[in-house]
């Protein structure tokens, strides 16, 4: 007679576990990486069908470009020729000036108080810092930052709840103190890219010491405008009006839609669409040596200035969902052009998602129900194609940024 032995089912049990454990685990991941991608795809599909966003005209750029430092013959620019581009600034009258560059003393001083004067002098720019962003129960050290928050209550920013908005622990690097005097506000410079590399949201706003902090391209938007930041309501983490925003076509409170955690998402176009606005006059981008070289006077009046370093050595750059890579200056200024031109990517809201994912559901039981499996696999497929054209249609024409895979 033969005697079988029976084997534990033990280990196989346990490697089932751990299987379908690692892949639970990896399922949210690899699902929103794709949908990053896939979203990327619809910037693409979009700027294909020539619906991109436009770039608002009172907005110009002047850039310290690899053909300024070619022609001047320095990779490091003095601060006499800062001094000299931020003096044709001023002349030109613009309603406000972002700097994105951050002033520190070196070894070389030569031009150090031109340049602070050209800065006193312009009496609408904006500086920009650097925060570190942590959990809301971890307090900023108050005593380590007494300028730039003494700076920042002088500008009467409003309150804020730290539950609402991304909450500042430290504050990472700033510009020098007399600069920071001479401006008329300061700006958050963050820049936080998605898991994969690709940057496609602002934190609009932040929590810094308690107040409500506007992000440095906001801030040089606000000041554009004369528009008094006390006047923003943070509604919650989807949405955040601006009210009495002055707009073209009069005062309007103005909504703005977030992607759940307190971010804008950017309205990118393709630097293609871009250089065809350059072309046509549409969109006026300088070269700061140019600027210098003309010696005359450039007439900015009611136009907001964007003046940063878009050089290749800089490497002030993100990736894109459109680009390999864009100039942070340049990606301020879409941003103020969205809210400038009312063109947001509306994020569709977990109450939707989560409406659409129970109407798909009921849909596909009452077809496996009344329908044999051929006739559910083909209307099934058909559902499926239906869904994704809706969805790229919403996108493209409308801006409505809805889920492809995590619904």
């Amino acid at each position: 007679m033969s005697i079988k032995k029976s084997q534990s089912n033990g280990p196989l049990f346990a490697g089932s576990v751990i299987s379908a454990s690692v892949v639970l685990l990896l399922l949210p991941l690899f699902s929103n990486y794709f949908e990053l991608k896939i979203t990327d795809l619809k910037f693409d599909l979009r700027s294909y069908m020539e619906q991109e966003p436009g770039i608002d005209p009172d907005i110009v750029m002047v850039n310290l470009d690899d053909h300024s430092k070619e022609q001047s013959e320095y990779d490091l620019w003095p601060y006499e020729y800062y001094a000299q581009t931020i003096e044709l600034i001023n002349a030109g009258e613009p309603t406000s000036l972002g700097i994105d560059q951050f002033f520190t003393l070196s070894v070389d001083i030569v031009g150090w108080q031109r340049l602070l004067t050209a800065v006193e002098d312009s009496y609408v720019s904006v500086s920009p810092y650097l925060v570190e962003y942590g959990d809301e129960e971890t307090p900023i050290k108050v005593a380590e930052h007494p300028e730039i928050l003494g700076q920042l209550k002088l500008e009467e920013l409003p309150p804020i709840d730290p539950e609402l908005a991304r909450h500042a622990v430290d504050i990472k690097y700033k510009t020098k103190r007399k600069f920071m005097d001479a401006s008329i506000g300061l700006g958050i410079v963050n820049i936080d890219v998605d898991e994969d590399g690709v940057l496609r949201r602002f934190p609009i706003v932040s929590e810094v010491a308690g107040m409500l902090a506007p992000h440095f391209y906001f801030r040089v938007l606000c000041e554009h405008k004369g528009y008094d930041i006390n006047n923003i309501e943070f509604v919650n983490k989807n949405k955040l009006i601006l009210h009495s925003f002055p707009l073209k076509d009069g005062m309007k409170d103005l909504e703005v839609p977030l992607d759940g955690h307190g971010n804008v998402l950017i309205n990118y176009l393709s630097f293609e669409k871009i250089n065809k606005l350059i072309i046509s006059g549409k969109f006026i981008s300088k070269s700061a040596w140019d600027l210098i070289a003309a010696g005359q006077v450039q007439d900015f009046k009611g136009k907001t200035v964007m003046f940063g370093d878009t050089s290749v050595p800089a490497k002030d750059n993100s990736p894109t969902p459109m680009d390999k890579v864009m100039y942070n200056p340049l990606i301020y200024v879409i941003a103020m052009s969205n809210i400038l031109n009312e063109e947001f990517i509306t994020p569709a809201s977990y109450s939707t998602s989560f409406i659409l994912l129970v109407l798909l559901l009921i849909l596909l039981m009452v077809l496996a129900v009344k329908l044999d499996v051929f006739r559910f696999g083909l209307l099934s497929a058909g559902i499926l194609v239906l869904f994704i054209a809706i969805n790229v249609i919403l996108f493209v024409y409308y801006g409505m940024h809805m889920p492809m895979l995590n619904v």
